[in-house]
């Protein structure tokens, strides 16, 4: 078994964080990047379950990771994500979120001495209702209030 291998058993070990958001609005995800003892941060690395590839990436190879140079995959997220080191823990913000982007997100933290941290989110997008469509009998729109209608008499949508 390779050290890959060993760390997608490991991963898979963790139960997945739920974390819920509504269509159209935005959603953090946190990932803690504090390094333990006096160590440095070289990657972060967000991958969506199904994707072999990372979807954003922080690279902090030769410099703080507030300097450091981001990428969003733009069949992914393009310019809807963004990841902030100013807040603790740190945290992926997606910007109008979409029924696609639904499904597994793993962070992975990579050390310069340290080992690997690795944490999973489940995110649900919750789809609001649409506005209701409401037809009389004779299948015409009605909008507003409908009516007048008989004492007694049945109402038909």
């Amino acid at each position: 078994m390779n050290a890959e291998d060993l760390l997608k058993r490991q991963v898979r070990a963790v139960a997945a964080q739920e974390i819920q958001a509504v269509e159209g609005k935005s959603v953090s995800l946190p990932c803690d990047v504090v390094p333990p003892g006096h160590d440095t941060v070289y990657m972060v690395l967000w991958f969506k379950q199904g994707s072999g590839y990372p979807i954003y990436s922080v690279d902090g190879r030769g410099k703080s990771i507030f300097q450091a140079r981001h990428w969003s995959a733009p069949a992914v997220f393009g310019t809807r994500a963004s990841f902030k080191t100013s807040t603790e823990p740190a945290e992926l913000v997606v910007e109008d979120v979409q029924r696609r982007d639904e499904g597994v997100y793993r962070c992975r933290v990579d050390f310069r001495n340290q080992q690997t941290r690795s944490i999973r989110y489940n995110l649900t997008i919750i789809v609001p209702p649409e506005s209701p469509i409401i037809l009389d009998k004779w299948g015409r729109h009605l909008n507003g209030s409908v009516g007048p209608h008989e004492v007694g008499e049945d109402l038909i949508l």
